[in-house]
């Protein structure tokens, strides 16, 4: 090179570049080599000669790349000068065109592209990086390859917003949002409810044993407390067995609600289904840290021949027992033995509805009741059909079965149904109780 002045003093600037030439010469460095282009503008198949690493594709029609072979001269390294380093091909579509005509890329016959005969670009504006196997022949994918076939194309344009999954796009589920007084009838764990009493933000969570509203923000369920109106607490469980909630600071009331487990069906040829539980409220002022005993029904076990009784739930903000003042008791369904199990009655509490009654008929087997709702009591099965859960939050009965096992009834309270030859019956479904706290 011949003598160079800086003439501003600020250095000279030349890119170089590392290329791997093999074992028996290494690594060398030298000048970067410069990207030789191309643009296909025309629909049909392009021939790529060696030495191009950018192909650019321009057309509203079928294109098809062919590539040059990826293998080095057989002639040795320096008999074709170049052919033995290793080389990147990318092609792109430059106008846009491939999600309606794709670009299929070919390799020489007996070489592959990433172990398949071909690769097609179909995703809008993808991009397809090969880097050449000169020893072995074939070419590999290099991290960056978007759009093409088996790769990721486009989210669909439909209107939905879609998140990347792994290799898929998923549709994105914003939660559901109330602004309300009053928390939200059957809410599902995320939703979001801002209190337009209080102004405060809750999101429904669901702790793996049980669910409530929870402050965003606060550091747990006991920390909503405050002057001016706290957010309520609402603390739902379906977890069978005994239980206990204490009350948090700032808050003076409470509302419990319990539903009564569902009965099962009857099996083989008794054929008759299990009845709904009951539904139950009440409710009362409490004070800071006073103590809320609970239970929750059992469902009547499935069965080969009588069906079994559900179990009551209850509330009591005085003791661990069943209440028969103070409180509320859901009454568990009755089980199918042998005629349809009854509706399990609602008790104690201010407000109560009952369970509806298992059905029969004859050749198959008897639906379940419906669970008792918050505001309505359950419906009776009808024959083999089983009865709707009370509004709006009752467990659906299940339907009677020819011949198997019918199906558990639904949460809370459902009734099973039952199965009319060498079957079971599912079991009934399980109770639930709810206190909101305010």
């Amino acid at each position: 090179m011949g003598s160079q002045n800086d003439l501003d003093q600020g250095g000279f600037f030349r890119e170089t570049t590392r290329i791997y030439q093999g074992p028996s010469i290494g690594w060398t460095q030298g000048a970067a080599p410069s990207t030789s282009a191309i643009l296909v503008t025309t629909a049909g198949t392009t021939n790529i000669q060696p030495g191009i690493s950018l192909v650019h594709v321009n057309v509203a029609g079928s294109v098809t790349i062919q590539l040059p072979t990826s293998r080095g001269s057989p002639a040795g390294a320096g008999a074709q000068p170049g052919t033995w380093l290793q080389r990147l091909v990318s092609v792109n579509d430059l106008g846009g065109n491939a999600g309606t005509y794709p670009i299929t890329v070919l390799p020489v016959a007996g070489e592959t592209i990433a172990g398949s005969p071909s690769a097609t670009i179909s995703g809008v504006y993808g991009i397809i990086n090969l880097l050449a196997d000169v020893q072995n022949g074939g070419w590999s994918l290099v991290s960056g390859s978007t759009g093409i076939s088996g790769g990721l194309a486009d989210a669909p344009s439909d209107g939905t917003l879609y998140g990347r999954r792994n290799a898929t796009w998923t549709a994105v589920v914003a939660p559901s949002v109330t602004i309300s007084d009053t928390a939200p009838v059957s809410p599902s764990a995320g939703n979001l409810w801002w209190n337009s009493t209080t102004g405060q933000l809750g999101i429904y969570y669901n702790d793996g044993t049980s669910s409530q509203w929870v402050v965003v923000g606060a550091a747990s369920a006991s920390s909503l407390g405050g002057t001016g109106g706290s957010t309520p607490i609402v603390y739902t469980t379906a977890v069978i067995g005994a239980g206990t909630y204490v009350i948090p600071a700032g808050y003076s009331n409470l509302v419990g609600e319990a539903w009564g487990a569902g009965g099962s069906g009857a099996g083989v040829s008794i054929r008759t289904g299990g009845g709904g539980g009951g539904y139950s409220k009440f409710n009362i002022p409490v004070t800071v840290s006073q103590t809320i005993y609970y239970n929750v029904g059992a469902g009547g076990a499935g069965s080969s021949s009588n069906g079994n009784n559900g179990s009551n739930s209850w509330i009591n903000p005085a003791a661990n027992a069943q209440p028969t003042s103070s409180g509320c008791v859901g009454g568990g369904g009755g089980g199918a033995a042998p005629s349809p199990g009854a509706g399990g009655p609602g008790s104690v509490g201010t407000t109560n509805y009952q369970g509806g009654a298992g059905g029969t008929v004859t050749g198959s087997g008897g639906g379940g009741g419906g669970g008792a709702g918050s505001a309505g009591n359950g419906s009776d099965a009808s024959g083999g059909t089983h009865g709707a859960g009370g509004v709006p939050d009752g467990g659906a009965g299940s339907d009677g079965v020819a011949s198997g096992t019918a199906a558990a009834g639904g949460t809370p309270g459902g009734g099973s149904g039952s199965s009319a030859a060498a079957g079971s019956s599912g079991p009934g479904g399980p109770g639930q109780i709810r206190l909101t706290i305010t």
